[in-house]
């Protein structure tokens, strides 16, 4: 009885964990986004400086940085979670894979919405595209190009899911490897012209620079397990 009361004890215990954990991810990854975008919020001198309507050129371009804060964190939780699967659908179940694909697709939107919200600032600022990339860095171009690349990887993975066909999602794996890519462009496009990111001090780089460590071991995790599962073979 006394064995069998310590089994029950620990199956509570790691019950009651999971519960916490599935609660806890979710929340971190809410708070993150939060508090990029308050920092941006707080340099643009508060809510109503940041969304004050008497200038709209004004107002969609900071919109426009609060997007591309958001859609950067998107794709770094794209290529942050996807190594571990195993855990997360043991954590959450096998739907998570499925919700891993469309976090993807709001990844994507969320990048389209980026520079759509540049275009719409510079429409009502009476500014050509071809002005306001004069004098931009070329890293400037890094947004485009991780921009097509996730458009190969989302509707690659979306349709791995929707069809539910076990042979495509195998050869998406391959092809999913283009997130890293898109993550690294993305990164560097952010924290060389990204206005919130231009700093060398301030707590947002911080947060990019664990970004992409994180990112980095997680490559090597993927790599290692899949040498690992070929040499088992």
């Amino acid at each position: 009885m006394g064995a069998r009361n310590v089994r029950i004890r620990m199956s509570s215990s790691a019950t009651r964990l999971k519960e916490a954990l599935r609660i806890l991810f979710p929340a971190i990854a809410i708070l993150i986004v939060l508090f990029e975008w308050s920092f941006s919020v707080r340099a643009n001198g508060g809510l109503a400086a940041t969304f004050d309507p008497g200038n709209s050129g004004a107002l969609f371009y900071k919109l426009f940085r609060l997007a591309g804060l958001a859609a950067f964190t998107l794709v770094a939780f794209q290529v942050l979670t996807g190594p571990y699967m195993k855990f997360w659908e043991a954590l959450y179940g096998t739907g998570f894979y499925r919700f891993h694909a469309y976090e993807g697709l709001l990844a994507l939107l969320t990048v389209l919405l980026h520079p759509s919200l540049l275009f719409i600032s510079l429409a009502y600022s009476k500014t050509s595209l071809s002005s306001f990339t004069r004098n931009i860095p070329f890293q400037f171009y890094f947004g485009p190009l991780a921009l097509l690349l996730m458009l190969v990887t989302v509707s690659t993975a979306g349709l791995a899911v929707i069809l539910n066909r076990p042979r495509f999602k195998k050869g998406w794996h391959a092809i999913h490897l283009a997130n890293y890519a898109a993550f690294i462009l993305a990164f560097f496009h952010s924290v060389t012209i990204g206005t919130d990111l231009t700093s060398p001090r301030n707590s947002l780089r911080s947060l990019w620079v664990l970004f992409f460590i994180a990112m980095v071991t997680g490559f090597l995790y993927r790599r290692c397990r899949s040498r690992a599962r070929d040499s088992g073979r």
